[in-house]
């Protein structure tokens, strides 16, 4: 998901109105979240780009947006500024 995300940014022209931070893995809690953290972690090692650390806040809901805005995306595989911005709001996670 995170990969379509980025690729579907970067060929974007227009990318007003998009946060491509709110579209991007960034970690898990490591207290209410420490398994996914770990899983997390050992996957990133072999993808020196990835980032998987501490958020110190739970993620999981978030992501969990995401992926379901996603899924109702038309075109799960090109992804229009639209989509983008559908599946990045709202954009208040902490």
């Amino acid at each position: 998901m995170f990969n379509v995300f980025k690729r579907c940014y970067d060929a974007l022209d227009d990318k007003s109105g998009i946060d491509f931070e709110d579209l991007q893995f960034d970690g898990f809690d490591a207290n209410s979240e420490p398994e996914y953290l770990r899983i997390a972690r050992q996957l990133t090692l072999e993808n020196p780009a990835g980032r998987a650390y501490d958020r110190h806040m739970p993620r999981l809901p978030w992501y969990q947006g995401l992926l379901g805005r996603w899924k109702d995306s038309r075109d799960k595989l090109k992804l229009s500024r639209e989509d983008l911005i559908r599946i990045s709001a709202p954009t208040h996670h902490g």
